[in-house]
């Protein structure tokens, strides 16, 4: 990625750059214990049921019509099944672990191939202040080894004992540590867990991010995203401010953990860029929202200096696309057809 990022600023601020795809594997569709579960009508609508991980040189797939989360290697081949699996189920060259899952979440896997799966309990619908549909549903952490083996749940204070409730996202810095990323409507949380000890909190209310504009003026800020740093020691935050409902400009912010304040990095006036990640410590990448087949970001420095942008052209025959970053700042994407998924590197 940093070598993509020099090629950027030789070709000037604003030419787009291509990213190359390779494709790591591709999964099949259908019952068998190492094949996902694919279901969509005729019209193409896709249960969305399913997501993919790639992480620690395996690829890491949930399927919640099955209730299993299955890890292949890069030749598709698979490896552990956890889940609603039997233990004579076909495959014996397959690892089983029999757990009970509700609906599998988000997923995280550290540098020691132990996987974190987020198991969220009964469903429950909450209509947040913008109007939008979440699901508030209680949560706990399932931690597993390297070779499928359940170690402990993970709740809000380490013990499983108070669940989460909307987790956004879990990340792991590079001293394998958890963060969990929840929210409560617009109440946002950040956990950090060193194995089950919980070494950090931080709760933002509504109304922590304010802009005064002037004495009849202010703006409230909302959070739309949070990011962590991979060094552990601090996070982005994505904020948007809105007069009444019209959206005014949105603002990253860097949150220290040891100085316990946000400072800004960034104020954008164009709605469509959003946060999606952040890199090595060193690159901001904003998502242009507008197009979903050709994912196009744009890339910032921590000093606000714009690098270039870079995109990616997704296959439009797929029946849904999805793209997400490792945790070594490579982006990955994966796509659904009528006969499985296909996972795909970009460079």
């Amino acid at each position: 990625m940093a070598i993509a990022c020099s090629m950027l600023l030789s070709c000037g601020y604003f030419r787009v750059t291509d990213l190359s795809a390779s494709k790591v594997c591709a999964i099949p569709s259908g019952a068998a214990l190492g094949a996902v579960s694919i279901n969509y009508n005729e019209s193409g609508l896709l249960d969305m049921s399913f997501g993919v991980l790639l992480a620690d040189d395996k690829v890491y797939v949930k399927d919640n019509i099955q209730k299993k989360v299955l890890v292949f290697d890069r030749d598709g081949k698979c490896l552990i099944a956890i889940g609603n699996v039997s233990a004579t189920a076909e495959g014996k060259d397959i690892k089983k672990t029999q757990v009970k899952f509700d609906i599998v979440g988000t997923m995280v896997v550290d540098s020691d191939s132990n996987l974190y799966v987020q198991n969220r309990l009964a469903s429950v619908q909450r209509i947040d202040a913008a109007g939008t549909q979440i699901d508030m549903s209680p949560s706990f952490i399932l931690v597993f080894d390297p070779d499928g083996k359940l170690q402990y749940t993970i709740g809000q204070t380490g013990m499983p004992t108070v669940p989460f409730y909307y987790i956004e996202h879990l990340e792991i810095d590079r001293k394998n540590r958890l963060f969990v990323i929840a929210r409560t409507y617009d109440i946002w949380s950040v956990y950090r867990f060193d194995k089950r000890q919980r070494d950090f909190y931080m709760t933002f209310p509504k109304n922590f991010f304010i802009d005064t504009i002037d004495a009849t003026t202010s703006y409230t800020g909302k959070i739309e995203n949070i990011r962590i740093l991979h060094n552990g020691q601090g996070f982005v935050l994505s904020v948007a401010y809105y007069h009444n409902t019209r959206f005014k400009y949105r603002k990253i912010f860097q949150y220290d953990i040891k100085d316990s304040r946000p400072v800004e990095l960034l104020k954008i006036s164009e709605p469509k860029n959003e946060l999606f990640t952040v890199v090595q410590n060193k690159y901001i990448y904003l998502w242009n929202v507008e197009d979903t087949n050709d994912v196009k970001f744009l890339l910032y420095n921590f000093d606000g200096t714009i690098i270039g942008n870079v995109r990616c052209k997704f296959p439009h025959q797929a029946l849904f696309s999805d793209i997400d970053v490792t945790g070594e700042g490579k982006l990955y994407s994966y796509h659904a057809y009528s006969t499985g998924l296909e996972v795909y590197e970009w460079k």
